[in-house]
């Protein structure tokens, strides 16, 4: 994890994250999939579903130094602490935050990219609302999710998302549904004797063979050494 202070500011790199006011911390899923994302420096606009802090649209401007980068976030508080960490970073020319729901957002092109970490608890969780809607699955359902990214990516676009492998078929439906399909998934487990309980998975246009393999995060009680890459550009 990044270096933290008791206020939740996150020191990585190359820019500093605070996290007070967004309901999902930053944890091993969003860094996972900002470090996995898959863009190959060819993509010039990138969209960020349900951006938060805006953790994942940071951590694609470092890796895509040449990209636009639009992240929509529904919670108020949320984007507008997103909106302060950007101010700060290296990269605050190139990112920009809407506050609006994302069946509301509308863009003048189509995102080449586009990455979500999305809701995917099926029941409300005792405690705070913000972070139920953040993680509850009414807030942004499955089917409304891929509606959305069909409406705003391109016609040679990818996606990807980190989702629970228990949920692999329900979200594999939805995304064919629209006519995207996946191109690569991997599998990723905490230690090697774990059982896998995420997957990170880029969808495309067009049906292919799917490149698979599996992640371990911990190996002896460390960073394993495909895990420690990973995060070599982002953790201090």
């Amino acid at each position: 994890m990044p270096q933290a202070s008791k206020n939740y500011l996150f020191r990585f790199k190359q820019f500093q994250l605070r996290h007070t006011a967004s309901a999902m911390k930053v944890g091993t899923d969003s860094l996972l999939l900002g470090a996995w994302a898959p863009v190959t420096g060819e993509e010039k606009k990138l969209l960020d579903i349900g951006s938060g802090s805006g953790i994942l649209c940071l951590m694609l401007a470092q890796k895509q130094p040449d990209a636009r980068i639009t992240g929509v976030e529904i919670d108020e508080l949320a984007a507008l602490e997103s909106m302060e960490n950007i101010a700060i970073s290296p990269w605050r020319d190139r990112i920009h935050i809407f506050c609006q729901d994302i069946c509301d957002f509308n863009a003048s092109e189509k995102f080449d990219f586009i990455i979500s970490n999305p809701p995917f608890y099926l029941h409300l969780q005792p405690g705070d609302i913000q972070r139920s809607l953040a993680r509850h699955q009414s807030a942004l359902n499955t089917g409304s999710l891929f509606l959305n990214i069909n409406r705003l990516l391109s016609a040679s676009g990818r996606c990807c998302m980190i989702l629970p492998f228990d949920q692999e078929t329900k979200y594999l439906g939805a995304a064919r549904t629209v006519q995207l399909f996946p191109e690569s998934i991997v599998q990723v487990r905490h230690r090697v004797h774990a059982p896998v309980r995420r997957l990170l998975i880029t969808f495309g246009r067009t049906e292919v063979k799917v490149n698979s393999r599996l992640l371990t995060i911990e190996e002896d009680g460390n960073r394993s050494p495909e895990y420690n890459d990973m995060m070599k550009p982002y953790l201090l």
